[in-house]
């Protein structure tokens, strides 16, 4: 095979550098991921928060790993932890009703 790893049925070229040296290391980091996904990097941060990938932490940085790259391109992301989009839910509620109720108050 030439430089590149495979083709698809769209004649879609996809190299290891596309990867973010996948084939390399055996992970990517969470930005090569969500590109990986198609998705934000913002979007991948709520899934690692909600537990829906799957990520191993090493020092300060979350890797996801080429077992959790081929389950998720095959299945999807897993479902939210029903604690953590709880949490999630109220948060999300709180801040919204602390916003709107900041709004009509002004700053001198």
């Amino acid at each position: 095979m030439s430089s590149h790893d495979s083709d698809d049925s769209q004649g879609k070229q996809t190299d290891s550098a596309e990867f973010g040296g996948l084939k390399n290391r055996g992970w990517v980091t969470l930005r090569d991921f969500a590109k990986i996904a198609d998705v934000t990097y913002v979007t991948v941060l709520r899934w690692v928060k909600l537990e829906m990938i799957n990520v191993k932490q090493n020092g300060g940085f979350k890797r996801v790993y080429q077992d959790e790259i081929a389950r998720y391109l095959r299945d999807g992301t897993l479902p939210p932890n029903p604690e953590k989009l709880a949490a999630d839910k109220a948060k999300r509620a709180e801040y919204q009703q602390n916003a709107s109720s900041s709004k009509g108050v002004r700053s001198s």
